[in-house]
């Protein structure tokens, strides 16, 4: 499947997008809530825009053409990232089966293992040996 027949998914409803303080260099940033996951992104304003103008059931190349039409000057390789991002961060609506097992396969991927995190984490573990206070 050549990357211009790829359609877009359609977003998940119940995200909202919140204004934000601006960013270090003056530009206008946003916060994009997930309340399922309640996790926020910092998005600037190119996020922005991909999010407002996003039209779900178009292919890559007429979604590039729309925003051309509006305005917004994007190619297919700056509109990958986007892709991705919302894909493996769960933005969008689990239509098939094969959505369910890459979000099953990429949230087991992010599990650690014990021991990864015994040995990363084992400064932090505090056993209590003398208490002052008593």
């Amino acid at each position: 499947m050549q990357t211009e027949d790829i359609i877009l998914p359609p977003l998940r409803e119940d995200l909202k997008l919140l204004n934000d303080r601006p960013s270090e260099d003056g530009s206008k940033q946003w916060m994009l809530f997930d309340p399922i996951q309640n996790r926020y992104f910092t998005i600037g304003i190119d996020t922005f825009e991909l999010i407002y103008h996003w039209e779900a059931g178009l292919t890559k190349k007429d979604f590039i053409r729309k925003l051309l039409d509006n305005g917004y000057e994007i190619d297919d390789e700056a509109l990958s990232p986007f892709l991705l991002f919302i894909h493996n961060n769960g933005l969008v609506k689990i239509s098939d089966e094969k959505d369910i097992k890459y979000l099953y396969e990429l949230k087991r991927g992010m599990k650690k293992n014990p021991l990864k995190w015994l040995l990363h984490n084992y400064l932090f573990i505090k056993i209590p040996i003398f208490k002052p206070e008593y």
